[in-house]
C-alpha cells in the first residue's frame, strides 16, 4: 500500500509541475506599417518656403505643395522588393495642376525603411519602433552623420481636425553642421 501511495504521488507529481497553463505570446509591434508602403497612398505636404538674398536685401516667401504617391512594387536590381514613388508639385499661385516633378524609390528590410532620394540613400526609419532608438540616417551614404531618434511611438494624436489612433515622432539631430534639441 504504502508503495502505490508513493507511485501515485510521483505520477501526479509529474503531471500536475509538468502542465503549465498555455501563455500567450503577444506579438512585437515592429511598426512596419509606419512607412506607408501601400500602392496608390499618397501623402501631401503644405510648404512654406523663405528665401533670403542678404547682399541685395531680398527676402521671399514661398508656399507650394509636394505631393508623394506610391506608383508601384517592382523587384530592383538586387532583386529585392521596392516601391516606385513620383513625387509632384503644385504653386497654387501658378497653376491648380500637379507637376511632375521627380521619381524616388523605396526599400523595406527587416531592420529598416529607405529612401532614395535624388539618388542618394536614406535611412528612415529602424525596426522595431521604439522610444529612444537612434540611428544615423546617413549611414547608407557619404553625407555628414544624421541622428534620429524616436521620441513618442505608438501614441494616439490629433493634428487639426484629423484623429489619428497611432503616431510616431522623430527628432533629427544633426542639421547642417549644427545641433538641434529636439
Amino acid at each position: 500500500m504504502k508503495n502505490s501511495f508513493v507511485i501515485f504521488f510521483f505520477i501526479f507529481s509529474i503531471l500536475f509541475f509538468s502542465c503549465k497553463k498555455d501563455e500567450k505570446t503577444v506579438p512585437i509591434n515592429y511598426g512596419y506599417n509606419y512607412a506607408g508602403l501601400t500602392v496608390g497612398k499618397y501623402v501631401i505636404y503644405d510648404v512654406d518656403s523663405i528665401f533670403y538674398n542678404v547682399p541685395f536685401g531680398i527676402v521671399d516667401n514661398y508656399k507650394f505643395q509636394i505631393k508623394e504617391v506610391i506608383d508601384s512594387k517592382y523587384i530592383d536590381a538586387q532583386g529585392k522588393e521596392a516601391y516606385k514613388i513620383i513625387r509632384y508639385k503644385k504653386d497654387t499661385a501658378i497653376s491648380p495642376d500637379w507637376v511632375h516633378q521627380v521619381v524616388w524609390n523605396a526599400t523595406m528590410t527587416n531592420s529598416n525603411f529607405q529612401k532614395v532620394e535624388d539618388n542618394v540613400r536614406f535611412v528612415k526609419l529602424i525596426f522595431p519602433i521604439k522610444t529612444g532608438k537612434k540611428w544615423n540616417g546617413n549611414s547608407m551614404n557619404t553625407l555628414s552623420s544624421w541622428e534620429y531618434e524616436y521620441t513618442s511611438t505608438h501614441q494616439p494624436e490629433t493634428i487639426g481636425s484629423t484623429v489619428l489612433d497611432s503616431v510616431r515622432k522623430i527628432c533629427r539631430q544633426y542639421w547642417f553642421g549644427l545641433q538641434t534639441n529636439c
